[in-house]
């Protein structure tokens, strides 16, 4: 059940959300904003969630490094 309904408020099969959750694929960043909608994030928590997203698309270290500093200043 709400895998299935998560599933598909962001768009995907069932099978990719698990494949996400086991770290085996990313959230697409318009799969991300559906996700912050889906759980009704505050402004705060879905620029926070965008950049866990992000950070873990990043095709490099130093582009992973400047997201994960923004993260820690948010987090302050």
């Amino acid at each position: 059940g709400t895998r299935t309904a998560f599933a598909r408020a962001l768009g995907c099969q069932p099978a990719y959300l698990s494949r996400v959750l086991n770290g085996d694929a990313h959230l697409s960043p318009e799969q991300a904003e559906r996700a912050s909608r889906y759980f009704v994030h505050t402004s705060d928590e879905e620029r926070f969630f965008f950049y866990l997203v992000l950070a873990n698309r990043a095709g490099t270290t130093a582009l992973r490094a400047k997201l994960e500093a923004a993260l820690s200043e948010m987090k302050e």
